[in-house]
């Protein structure tokens, strides 16, 4: 379940249309990544089913993943009513997605065939440019630890941040997010972070104004008093706003562990 919600906030990150094809099943987990489409398609013969979260170690409807099934439904933009309607479904049954549902829910669903499959447009050499800033800005972010500390660090830090920055799905003062790395900082005080550039995706919005660059970074830790060290792979996700023709700041910020190891 868990894995499901995150892919299904990557879609919504990256603003991804969704597709259940002619005479497929799309249920659960599927159902879940499906409903995070900007656009979601469905064939006629598709079917589409929700149902309750299930705790196989209790054998039992889970309380805690409803709440993280509708904490994700509600951040998606769903009424309470649809929430309801997909959570309703004890675990071992299923609710199957009406066409009259969907549209009664505001659950907006094309047909397959509407699906426009014309070639995209070109990308110009002005949109390259913009991606590749906004690239060079987050490549510049992950370095700051490299090159700075202490108080120069956070003063390098505020550069970097709108005045308020959706943090980690917390609407938060800039200044607010720094007392929460200075923190960090005296618990780790040694950060080092190396950016894989090979997995940097950006896009970025009309007149280029924002963009949204993710990718993996590589992170290590350490308590040099404490005698303690952590390591291991994050997945992050920034969104940039263009404040000047020289200059971006962050106005979003998530990031989410994917492996640890030892150092």
């Amino acid at each position: 379940m868990l894995a499901s919600l995150q892919i299904g906030e990557i879609i919504r990150q990256r603003r991804f249309a969704t597709v259940v094809p002619d005479q497929m099943t799309c249920a659960s987990g599927c159902a879940l990544i499906w409903i995070a489409g900007v656009k979601r398609y469905v064939a006629i013969t598709a079917k589409i089913g929700f149902h309750s979260a299930y705790d196989p170690v209790a054998r039992e409807q889970s309380g805690l993943g409803n709440e993280m099934i509708s904490a994700y439904l509600a951040k998606l933009g769903l009424s309470y009513e649809a929430i309801l309607y997909m959570t309703s479904a004890s675990p071992t049954d299923m609710r199957w997605l009406h066409s009259d549902d969907a549209k009664r829910l505001g659950i907006a669903a094309d047909e397959l065939g509407s699906i426009d499959t014309s070639a995209p447009p070109p990308v110009h050499a002005a949109d390259a440019k913009v991606k590749a800033e906004a690239e060079e800005f987050v490549v510049q972010f992950f370095n700051l630890w490299s090159v700075f500390s202490g108080s120069d660090l956070s003063a390098a830090l505020a550069r970097q941040y709108s005045d308020t920055v959706e943090y980690f799905g917390v609407r938060k003062t800039a200044r607010d997010v720094l007392m929460g790395k200075q923190v960090s900082l005296r618990w780790w005080p040694v950060q080092e972070y190396k950016l894989r550039r090979e997995t940097l995706r950006t896009t970025c919005g009309e007149r280029d104004a924002e963009c949204v660059v993710t990718g993996i970074v590589e992170w290590y830790y350490e308590g040099p008093q404490r005698s303690v060290s952590a390591a291991g792979d994050s997945r992050f996700s920034l969104s940039l706003r263009r404040v000047s023709p020289t200059r971006f700041v962050i106005v979003r910020e998530d990031a989410a562990i994917i492996s640890k190891r030892p150092r």
